[in-house]
């Protein structure tokens, strides 16, 4: 069960489309709604500052009002100045206070010249210490759970967190998609001529391969009573192949994890989350490794 959910606001209605989703898995979750704000010191002079402040201040009463009352949920503000980075002062937040997932658009623009654009959630998914849910403009209707969830996943430990993570936001009348994306392996052999051949054996042993790997991730949701079932692809585009396995399967969350690491099958939180992010049409769940190991595999090349 979530405990807290933090929602960051930056004064636009990009930003507010956050809340009704966040609020109703509050509500699911008998959670907190911790809604966060970091203002920016833009303006040119001090008096349209104090004013930017002043309405940013107001701007984030109303809504923690509003929602209070119509939710029937547990809310709480924190505003915050700037001082350094507005991901890292959100980051803090999210750590001292402990909040069990953030929910956020991914860009906004609010009054005064305020701006949270991709990099700011780029650098906030980075160094997050909880998932990270990413909604859409096109999200549509609030659920507490997603009727359809696919799970990408590259054959590491810490991509399987992102199963936990998709069991939580799933029902029972849910259904998770385990993804196993292979890069091919190309192996060669001379032929007389001087050509080479690549060797269809090995394309089948790792389709085998992967086949069973997403089935048995399958069946551990299962055995925990969650429907689910495996789908394996082979292509050289990870990211390619997760958007069209979304495409077809027509999804309403892809949920993600894992570190940059090195190997051609290692792909998770690297290009190829970041193009998912940005590309796929539905909300998208980001969980970061955390800890030792995961700092090692961000700095892996």
């Amino acid at each position: 069960m979530l405990r807290s959910i933090m929602v960051p606001l930056d004064g636009s209605p990009l930003a507010d489309l956050a809340i009704e989703p966040a609020a109703a898995l509050a509500l699911h979750h008998g959670a907190l709604l911790l809604l966060v704000t970091v203002h920016e010191a833009l303006a040119p002079t001090e008096e349209l500052d104090r004013a930017d402040r002043e309405a940013l201040a107001a701007h984030l009463e109303a809504i923690r009002t509003a929602t209070a009352e119509k939710w029937r949920i547990r809310t709480e503000t924190v505003r915050l100045d700037a001082g350094r980075a507005v991901a890292e002062r959100l980051a803090d937040v999210a750590d001292t206070r402990e909040v069990d997932l953030v929910v956020m658009t991914t860009h906004g623009r609010g009054a005064a010249g305020r701006a949270w654009f991709g990099s700011v959630v780029d650098h906030f998914v980075r160094i997050a210490p909880c998932p990270v849910l990413l909604i859409r403009k096109s999200t549509g209707e609030s659920r507490a759970s997603f009727r359809r969830i696919l799970v990408p996943l590259d054959g590491s430990a810490g991509a399987e967190l992102a199963l936990a993570d998709a069991a939580l936001l799933a029902s029972d009348r849910s259904e998770i998609l385990v993804l196993r994306v292979i890069v091919p392996v190309i192996t060669f052999s001379s032929a007389p001529a001087g050509d080479t051949l690549l060797s269809g054996g090995v394309l089948d042993e790792q389709r085998r391969e992967a086949e069973r790997y997403a089935n048995a991730m399958a069946a551990r949701l299962e055995s925990d009573g969650h429907r689910a079932r495996g789908i394996a692809v082979i292509d050289t585009s990870p990211a390619a192949a997760i958007l069209d396995v979304a495409e077809e399967q027509r999804p309403d969350l892809i949920v993600m994890a894992g570190a940059r690491r090195s190997g051609a099958d290692r792909f998770l939180l690297g290009s190829v989350m970041d193009k998912v992010v940005r590309q796929a049409h539905v909300p998208v769940l980001i969980r970061r490794i955390a800890g030792k190991e995961g700092q090692a595999r961000d700095r892996a090349p």
